[in-house]
């Protein structure tokens, strides 16, 4: 169903065009009403909202529920935009991120977490929280590197040779 992440950057008209030339015309099919706004609105502006990519990729998950996460992921930036002040060290930036998105939207483990059961619930799962982070550290110019396999994922930072390692299920050391 869900071969979005695959193909990120190319616009959803021109990859029906690319399967028709190869005379194969697949049937779009999604799981929610969701996921069939976001084919549409994808094939009209070549590109999909990122955070709507990840929320429709929970067949449970509507339209009202991606207007939370939307306004749940904006508050999250303004509040970290006033916690984190010039001047600070970064390793206060990253203790003070970690700290807030643990008491905001990683609060349970579950394995079978969605990206929108961070918002809804406050349930996750490395990969998704690894998104999350890797989200945070991208707006604030940290730079930072992904890594995860079949089961696990974590953050390697380095702002400035801190060289630190998150694992999204650890808690934020004192």
């Amino acid at each position: 169903h869900f071969f979005c992440f695959s193909m990120y950057g190319q616009n959803l008209a021109s990859l029906q065009k690319g399967w028709g030339g190869l005379g194969y015309s697949p049937d779009l099919t999604s799981h929610s009403e969701l996921e069939k706004e976001l084919f549409k609105e994808w094939s009209k502006e070549g590109k999909p909202d990122e955070l709507w990519l990840l929320i429709a990729a929970d067949s449970e998950a509507g339209k009202a529920d991606y207007e939370i996460a939307k306004a749940k992921r904006q508050k999250m930036i303004k509040d970290l935009e006033k916690q984190l002040i010039r001047g600070r060290r970064n390793d206060s930036h990253l203790y003070r991120s970690q700290r807030y998105l643990k008491k905001h939207f990683l609060q349970t483990y579950d394995p079978f977490a969605s990206y929108w059961d961070m918002f809804s619930s406050k349930r996750y799962n490395s990969a998704i929280a690894t998104l999350l982070y890797s989200e945070v550290f991208t707006h604030f110019g940290i730079p930072h590197e992904r890594w995860s396999n079949a089961v696990y994922s974590y953050i390697r930072v380095d702002p400035r040779g801190m060289d630190e390692y998150i694992d999204p299920l650890d808690k934020p050391e004192d």
